[in-house]
């Protein structure tokens, strides 16, 4: 019975954290989500190899 109501909780829980998220990023313009893809895509370029910094390699904006 104990399984149960943590089972169903944790769905609960999962559910209504899913809407927060897709109600969130449903306010985002155009603009903000290219904004944020850039920034993703800086990190993943800045941050190679498992999580070390690459200092080696400097990009500029264009190359975005």
């Amino acid at each position: 019975m104990i399984i149960a109501i943590i089972a169903v909780s944790l769905l609960a829980i999962t559910f209504f954290t899913y809407i927060l998220l897709v109600g969130a990023n449903m306010n985002k313009t155009d603009k903000e989500r290219e904004i944020e893809d850039n920034e993703q895509l800086e990190y993943i370029r800045n941050y190679e190899n498992g999580g070390k910094k690459c200092e080696n390699k400097k990009r500029n904006k264009t190359n975005l």
